[in-house]
């Protein structure tokens, strides 16, 4: 069995190489470019101030995490534990009925899959967004995960 810490290197290596970053989005590569980033680069952009998650997505209708995220989120997992702060974890959705309740369990469940993986829960609040609707980093999509440094 290998060692824990070189387990915890192998999943960080894992999410760098799948993770999406509000960058790539804007930086003319187009939707669903993938940039490389490493656990280190995520902790200084979460230290900064916000960080937007494009790969981070859910089942329609749904606070069902896509198993296609689940690098991302481990990525958001290790980096967390690597820096210090207390974070807000916002699930914006467009406004709609049942939205507001459904981008609270978003955010709920993503705080839990966090915590599961390590992240202290006092550093964590999840806060759903869906009645003041702000343009996502790409301009295109409503939908999506932020996270953004409290203090």
């Amino acid at each position: 069995m290998p060692h824990p810490s070189l387990a915890l290197a192998l999943v960080a290596l894992v999410g760098a190489l799948l993770v999406r970053s509000a960058e790539a989005q804007t930086s003319g590569k187009g939707a669903g470019a993938v940039s490389l980033i490493s656990v280190r680069q995520l902790a200084q952009r979460l230290a900064g101030g916000r960080v937007e998650l494009p790969g981070v997505r859910f089942a329609a209708g749904s606070d069902r995490l896509d198993p296609a995220s689940v690098a991302d989120v481990d990525l958001l997992a290790a980096a967390l534990r690597e820096t210090t702060g207390v974070f807000a974890i916002e699930a914006h959705l467009a406004p709609g009925p049942g939205a507001q309740a459904l981008s609270m369990r978003r955010a709920a469940a993503l705080q839990s899959r966090l915590v599961a993986a390590g992240v202290e829960a006092d550093r964590l609040f999840a806060t759903g967004v869906a009645a003041a609707p702000l343009p996502s980093a790409d301009g295109r999509d409503a939908e999506r995960i932020a996270i953004s440094r409290l203090r």
